[in-house]
C-alpha cells in the first residue's frame, strides 16, 4: 500500500485550488463553489493536505475567527472546515490524521479552542472531539407567524445603506460570550462580506432593526428587539444564546420554547 504524506500547506494557491478539485469530487455544492469563485477557497482558510504518490488525497482547512469572552474581551477560536478524502483512499485514517494535525497546530498557534459541526459525529469521536449539548435556547413561532409571508430577503438584494445599518446594529450588541466579532472585510468566513453573499442567510431589516436566519434558522436580533421580534414572520425556529435579549422578546410575541438541541462535536 502506497505511504501517506501529511503536509502543512498553509495557503498556498496552488496546492488549494487542487484542494477545490478534491472537494469538488465529495460534495455537490463545492461545485457551486468552484464555478462562482474558480479554484480557490471562496474564504481564508489554513489547509492541511494528505497525498499519496504525490496526487493530492485528502484536506482539512482550518477558519479563525474570534468570539467575545465573558469579560467582553476577545479569544481566537478556529473552525475546521472542508474536510475531504477521494474515494478511493476512504478508509485509511487520513480525515482523522490530518484533524489531529489541524488540532495540534490550534494549540501552538494560541487558539483557545478548535470546534466543528457535521452530521457525523462518530468520525470525529475516532479523533478525540466530543459532542456536547448546544448553549442556547430553541424556540418555535407560533403557528400563525410562521404560517404567514415574511420579508426575508438574500444578502445581495440590500443596499448599501441597509447592510451599513445591519452593521451598525450588530456592532451596537451586547457582548455575549461567543458572539462572533465580524470582519468588515476580507474573505473570512465570518466577515460581512460572506454573511451577506451567503445564500443561505436571510435578512428581515425594518426601520427598527433587523433579523438573521441562517439555513432557515432565526439565529439573531439587532436594533430594538421587540419591536423586531412581532415582525419575523416566515420563519418556524429560532436558536439563541440564553443570556440574549432577543429571546425574552420572542417570548413575549407569541414564541415558546423548546427542549435544547444538542450539536455534534
Amino acid at each position: 500500500m502506497s505511504k501517506i504524506e501529511y503536509v502543512f500547506a498553509g495557503t498556498d494557491p496552488e496546492i488549494q485550488g487542487a484542494g477545490v478539485d478534491l472537494l469538488c469530487r465529495c460534495f455537490d455544492e463545492w461545485l457551486m463553489f468552484r464555478a462562482r469563485y474558480g479554484r480557490c477557497f471562496p474564504f481564508e482558510e489554513i489547509s492541511f493536505v494528505a497525498r499519496v504518490d504525490g496526487v493530492l488525497a485528502g484536506h482539512v482547512g482550518v477558519m479563525e475567527f474570534p468570539v467575545r469572552d465573558s469579560s467582553g474581551g476577545t479569544l481566537r477560536m478556529a473552525g475546521v472546515a472542508s474536510v475531504g478524502v477521494a474515494p478511493e483512499h476512504r478508509g485509511r485514517g487520513i480525515a482523522g490524521e490530518l484533524c489531529n494535525l489541524a488540532a495540534e497546530w490550534a494549540e501552538r498557534n494560541g487558539f483557545a479552542a478548535l470546534p466543528l459541526y457535521t452530521g457525523v459525529p462518530r468520525v470525529y469521536a475516532k479523533c478525540g472531539w466530543q459532542s456536547v449539548p448546544a448553549n442556547g435556547v430553541t424556540l418555535q413561532a407560533p403557528h400563525a407567524t410562521a404560517a404567514a409571508a415574511g420579508e426575508w430577503r438574500s444578502g445581495n438584494t440590500l443596499s448599501q445603506v441597509e447592510k451599513d445599518r445591519i452593521i451598525t446594529y450588530y456592532e451596537a450588541l451586547p457582548p455575549l460570550p461567543g458572539r462572533v466579532v465580524r470582519a468588515t472585510s476580507g474573505k473570512r468566513f465570518h466577515s460581512w462580506e460572506w454573511l451577506f453573499a451567503n445564500d443561505l442567510n436571510r435578512f428581515l431589516v425594518t426601520p427598527e432593526g433587523y433579523a438573521l436566519a441562517a439555513d432557515g434558522v432565526l439565529a439573531e436580533i439587532g436594533g430594538e428587539a421587540e419591536a423586531v421580534a412581532r415582525q419575523c414572520r416566515g420563519i418556524a425556529g429560532a436558536f439563541l444564546s440564553p443570556m440574549d435579549r432577543a429571546a425574552d422578546a420572542l417570548r413575549a410575541a407569541g414564541w415558546r420554547e423548546t427542549p435544547d438541541r444538542t450539536d455534534a462535536p
